[in-house]
């Protein structure tokens, strides 16, 4: 009687241990049949099968979204890119795809830093601070409202339109002291030291352009509905004298 209460026990432990596995292998086709639902393996097996029935609706549901949402990509003119957490691509579209000029399963699991999207990536997240910073009135909007971001976001539109005759004065200074290569010849410090200076020189001026060319300008324009000679309209139309 001990040796058949225990190979029952064996065969049952088996039959549990056999329908956990198949859940593990996401194979959720396989049934557990129980002999009675009010004893303990009946209940077990039951709980099982209902893991597996949830299992596999939510399957079902994640593959019928995830065709649905390829059809969209597909029919998407605009190129969309999707990267994990350690910035491996994990979804493109074919306008993405026909974008870099690749295959887009060639595509799937490269860095963005080697599709040369590194840097969309970045602004993307300046874009979401930016956001996070207007829709909360926590740290991240006063980060936003610090001192030297609302300075930057002032001279930003010098900044813009200075930066070309910068570079192209510092890179015809690099090259005069060292050279044509001057990238090859200058050590590491030595580049750190002349990109500060660089940006240093940027944002001075940036700084004077924005104070003494800018801002008055703006201030002229504004004003300009005001300035003598400019054109007044009336609300009531004026009769000819007779």
């Amino acid at each position: 009687f001990a040796l058949v209460i225990r190979e029952r026990l064996l065969r049952s432990a088996q039959t549990v241990a056999n329908l956990i596995a198949a859940l593990r292998e996401g194979d959720f086709s396989i049934r557990g049949r129980g002999r009675a639902s009010d004893d303990g393996y009946g209940l077990m097996v039951a709980e099982i099968n209902a893991l597996s029935d949830d299992l596999r609706a939510r399957r079902l549901g994640d593959t019928e979204a995830g065709a649905l949402l390829g059809k969209v990509l597909e029919e998407t003119d605009v190129a969309i890119f999707a990267f994990d957490g350690s910035r491996r691509l994990r979804l493109v579209n074919r306008a993405g795809a026909a974008l870099l000029g690749e295959n887009a399963e060639r595509l799937l699991g490269r860095e963005a830093g080697w599709l040369g999207l590194a840097d969309l990536l970045v602004i993307a997240a300046f874009a979401l601070l930016v956001l996070a910073g207007i829709r909360n009135g926590g740290r991240a909007a006063a980060l936003l409202h610090a001192r030297p971001l609302t300075w930057l976001g002032e001279i930003s539109y010098s900044v813009y339109m200075t930066q070309a005759l910068v570079l192209w004065l510092a890179t015809g200074g690099l090259h005069y002291v060292f050279g044509p290569s001057a990238s090859d010849a200058m050590s590491f410090w030595e580049s750190l030291i002349a990109l500060l200076v660089l940006l240093g020189v940027l944002l001075l001026i940036s700084h004077l352009t924005y104070r003494r060319i800018e801002r008055p300008a703006r201030q002229w324009l504004k004003g300009g509905a005001a300035r003598p000679g400019s054109l007044e309209l009336s609300s009531s139309p004026h009769r000819p004298a007779l």
